[in-house]
């Protein structure tokens, strides 16, 4: 009996480590280009991600650690950014040029820019204490 205890967790520990190193291979998959953006009137909006995204939101806060880990790398700054957007409560200020503060050149034809010199900017967002 003295030792059921302990068994429960260690169970539970490892399950946590085995969820982290989940997450952490799930946010690997994201990248900025799975990210689909539209706007209307009411100003830029998030249509449509992958299917990585989508496993990220479904696992929740255990990848919360490596999508603000993700936030350093160029390719994947973005899609981070949205996620935990998503994960806070997935409401954003919203402008004809702005999402949650990030910053989207959205072209007529539907080509799409983000400028990449404002990653520093958005890591901090999600950093700062």
């Amino acid at each position: 009996m003295r030792y059921i205890l302990p068994i429960a967790l260690l169970m539970l520990f490892a399950g946590c480590a085995s969820r982290n190193l989940t997450g952490g291979a799930l946010v690997a998959k994201i990248h900025n280009n799975h990210i689909r953006w539209d706007g209307n009137y009411f100003g830029l909006q998030v249509t449509g991600i992958s299917e990585a995204e989508e496993q990220v939101l479904r696992s929740g806060l255990a990848c919360r650690p490596f999508l603000i880990a993700a936030l350093a790398d160029e390719s994947r700054f973005v899609a981070a950014h949205v996620l935990l957007t998503k994960m806070q409560d997935g409401s954003s200020p919203v402008s004809a040029e702005t999402w949650n503060h990030l910053t989207v050149k959205l072209d007529a034809d539907g080509h799409v820019e983000i400028p990449t010199v404002q990653r520093a900017e958005i890591q901090r967002l999600w950093t700062r204490d």
